[in-house]
This record gives C-alpha cells, sequence and structure tokens, in this order.
C-alpha cells in the first residue's frame, strides 16, 4: 500500500495547537529573558549623579558621578574659556552635593545638554586652562559609583617658556582592583585614584602644609629605626593614605592624607616630649605605603600600640563626629586562620618560631595572641572614646568594627581612628585649625597614659600574685 502525506490537520490537533500557542510563546519568551536583562538593563541611558569640584594652589579638580563607564571626550576651549565634556544621552540624577560649588578655574556649570544625540557637560572657567589629567576611578568598598576625573591648571602654570603642552590622547583603562589587603583601607571615603594620578597634582592647603612642615622638622627624633631610648613604649602612628592616595578630599578642597600626615606629626612630638614614649611613623612626608607594609614598619621598630589615623566623608554634610574602629571578630579569625597557614611560620609572633610546633599547636598559639591583642585594642579603643568626647563630637555609634588591614597584626594592640568628617563644612574647619588638633592630640596622649597605667598594673598584680 502506498503512503500518503496527509494535507492537513485534524480538526481536533489544531483547535489544541492553537489553545498551547500562547502559553508557548510565554514560555519561550521567559527562556530568552535572562540572555536579554543585559542588554535591556544598558538600554536606559547612563545615570550622572554629580558634578563636583576641588581647588588646591593651581590645580582644579573636576569629577563627574555615574553608574556605568561611558565613552567620553574631553575638550578646553579658549574663547570663551571653557571645559567641555562629550558623553552619551544621560539621565540626570543630580542630587545637593557640598562639593557641586565651582571653584578655582572652575567658574560655571551650565545647565547640562542631554538627548539621543548625546550631552554635554559645560563649564565655564576663569581663564584659558590646561588638562593635567583624566581618569577613571571604579566603585570601591564605600561607593558604587564610577567617577571620571578631570585636572586642570591655567594655560602656562607650569610649563616653561617655549615647551609645548602634552595631553593625553584617550582615557587611561580602568584601573584593576588591587589584591585584597592593599587597598580600600578605610571605613567610608572617597576612593583612592590610581597611580596615574601626579602625586603633586594637589598640594596641602597651606595651613596643613606649613604645619606639617614645623612638626615634620620637631618629630625629627621620632625615628623609624631601632634604637629607642630604654625604658620608653613604643607607638606607631600610621598618618593614612599619601603618594598618589589622597584619602576623602574635603568641602574646602583639604586632602585627608595631608590632613592625617599633620595630625601624626603633631601627636608624635607630644608623645615624644612625655619622656614616656618612642614612636615609629610609618611615613612622615607624602609617600605611598601598602596597606601591610605599615604593620610591617611598625614591628621593625618594636611597636607595643598602632594607631592609624584618617578622616571621613560622606554624602551628608550634617554628619560630623570622630569615631574609633578595632578589628571584627570574623576577621580576626580570618586572619588567624590565614597565619597559621604561612608556610614560613617563623616571622608570625616576635620570640616564637611557630615552625618548630606542629600545625595545630602553631593555631592555638595564633589564636591567644589574635585574642589577647583584641581584647587591649578594644580597651584602648574605649579609653580614647572617653578623652576624644572631652574635645570634640563623637558620633552616635562611634565605637566600630572592621577588617581592615591595619589592625590585624597578631601581636600589636591596634586601633583605627576616625578624626571627623572633611564632607561637614565646620567639622573641616576645625580639622584644618592646629589648635585643635592639637587638643585632639592631647586627649590621644591621655587615653594612652591610661591604657598604660592600666596595663602596668595588671601587670604588678600578675607579678605579684606569683
Amino acid at each position: 500500500m502506498e503512503f500518503r502525506a496527509p494535507t492537513a490537520l485534524p480538526a481536533r490537533v489544531r483547535r489544541l495547537v492553537r489553545a498551547l500557542l500562547p502559553l508557548l510563546s510565554l514560555a519561550f519568551l521567559l527562556g530568552l529573558l535572562p540572555l536579554l536583562a543585559p542588554a535591556v538593563a544598558f538600554a536606559e541611558p547612563a545615570e550622572l549623579a554629580a558634578v563636583r569640584f576641588g581647588h588646591q594652589g593651581r590645580f582644579t579638580r573636576i569629577v563627574l558621578e555615574l553608574d556605568r563607564q561611558v565613552p567620553i571626550e574631553v575638550r578646553l576651549e579658549r574663547r570663551p574659556a571653557r571645559l567641555l565634556v562629550e558623553l552619551p544621552e544621560l539621565r540626570l540624577g543630580l542630587r545637593d552635593d557640598p562639593l557641586g560649588r565651582p571653584r578655582g578655574l572652575a567658574t560655571l556649570l551650565r545647565p547640562i545638554a542631554t538627548g539621543p544625540a548625546g550631552s554635554r557637560v559645560t563649564v565655564e572657567l576663569a581663564g584659558p586652562a590646561e588638562l593635567v589629567a583624566r581618569f577613571w576611578i571604579p566603585p570601591g568598598q564605600h561607593s558604587a559609583a564610577f567617577r571620571f576625573v578631570i585636572d586642570l591648571e591655567p594655560e602656562g602654570a607650569s610649563r616653561p617658556p617655549g615647551v609645548a603642552a602634552t595631553r593625553p590622547e584617550a582615557d587611561p583603562p580602568l584601573p584593576r582592583p588591587r589584591p585584597p589587603g592593599l587597598g580600600g583601607d578605610r571605613p567610608a571615603s572617597t576612593a583612592a585614584a590610581p597611580s596615574s594620578e601626579p602625586a603633586a597634582a594637589t598640594p596641602p592647603p597651606a595651613v596643613v602644609a606649613a604645619a606639617t612642615a614645623d612638626k615634620a622638622a620637631a618629630a625629627a627624633p621620632a625615628s623609624n629605626g631601632l634604637a629607642h631610648p630604654p625604658g620608653r613604649i613604643v607607638v606607631a602612628i600610621d598618618p593614612g593614605h599619601g603618594g598618589s592616595d589622597p584619602g576623602t578630599i574635603g568641602v574646602d578642597g583639604i586632602k585627608e592624607k595631608d590632613l592625617v600626615l599633620a595630625m601624626g606629626l603633631e601627636l608624635a612630638q607630644l608623645l615624644e616630649a612625655t619622656g614616656r614614649y618612642a614612636v615609629v611613623l610609618t611615613r612622615r612626608t607624602d609617600e605611598g605605603l601598602a596597606l601591610r607594609e605599615r604593620i610591617k614598619v611598625a614591628r621593625d621598630g618594636g611597636a607595643q600600640l598602632f594607631l592609624s589615623l584618617h578622616a571621613d566623608s560622606i554624602a551628608d554634610p550634617q554628619v560630623a563626629g570622630a569615631s574609633v574602629y578595632t578589628l571584627s571578630e570574623t576577621a580576626s579569625d580570618e586572619e588567624a586562620a590565614a597565619l597559621a597557614a604561612k608556610e614560613n611560620k617563623a616571622d608570625i609572633l616576635s620570640g616564637t618560631d611557630l615552625s618548630r610546633h606542629d600545625p595545630i599547636v602553631a593555631s592555638i598559639l595564633i589564636d591567644l595572641a589574635q585574642r589577647d591583642t583584641l581584647n587591649k585594642s578594644i580597651g584602648l579603643a574605649q579609653l580614647l572614646s572617653e578623652e576624644l568626647r572631652k574635645v570634640t563630637t563623637l558620633l552616635r555609634n562611634h565605637r566600630r568594627y572592621g577588617g581592615f588591614a591595619v589592625l590585624k597584626s597578631p601581636e600589636i594592640p591596634s586601633v583605627l581612628i576616625e578624626l571627623g568628617y572633611l564632607s561637614n563644612p565646620e567639622e573641616a574647619k576645625r580639622l584644618a585649625d592646629p589648635r585643635h588638633r592639637r587638643k585632639l592630640a592631647q586627649a590621644i596622649v591621655a587615653a594612652i597614659d591610661r591604657h598604660t597605667a592600666a596595663a602596668e598594673q595588671a601587670s604588678g598584680l600578675a607579678d605579684r600574685r606569683h
């Protein structure tokens, strides 16, 4: 018998297909959604959340905050003098910002034009300018924004006569994230600029620069060598950031790295003057230093206490107050486990070669040292809070905990002090005042005195019991 293909589907089958067709179509679309989601998400224009301005000396900084990286073209015009920043179509989500007022070379931010054909940010300038640097700062621990940074200076400000200006032809690529433990070691602040930023791009304000120079000379005895006067307690002072990492930048343009260096030198001088302490400074100039290297400097100098100095920043300009951090319990456990896993165990604890012990004993010894150090750190932090409260405002939740690399020494009690918020105009002004910084330093010395006295008393009681 010859086979013949049916010319049409039976009516019952056709009705069934028509009934199932909407469900089949829905299933097909749901299957495609995961593949289409990225395209749908980025079909919406990028959002411009802020345009910020900073000014120090001859340098002016302009920062655009966006929710993702986009192509950007930067142009400077002479007549009239202005900066033109060309971008794709944007959504404008501009918010009130303490750094949103033009300053330095920037005199006026024109209304931002945006549409399907593209967007333009226009900044009127006080005179012809040169482009010093432009780069992206990726999202960090405390900011989800992509920031595009533009540094300008007046035309011919630093160029010898007859030498042509050089300008970048293209934006540098987005910097790679730094390895864990080598960056972002701060509770809340503007993310550090990548190393392509000129280290001298924004010199410190005069009030901080003068104080820093004076204190650097006075703090000369506070060396990082090992030749400390006998009988003195060695305190390591770590002014945060430095070099190409400015830390946060205040509403008046003051850089965190300059402020905390001035504060660190002031504190070093007061501690040395008591005759009871010797000081190790992780840095005494504007230099960059890896976070773990700061701990190494302290250990090499025989430090018995470690204080890291920082200043904070937040979008809300009303927030003000100091705070003190110690290592969190979770970070302490993780660090103890990481140290126990090290192949070279000879240098983990001073005076104890853990390579001579089996892994279980080594792990127990590290954990015991870490716990004792953490308890001492918490005690010191409490005393610091009590003394700082007498001379400055504290945050309501001023005792805080974090996993910061500079707090992870297994045997040196360590604290991180946030001196205040540079995003608050009044507090930034106070922190720039040498008289206020001296009061802060005196309060820190008083806390260290109390901590030392308590430790000596506990040691004396232990000796008498034995």
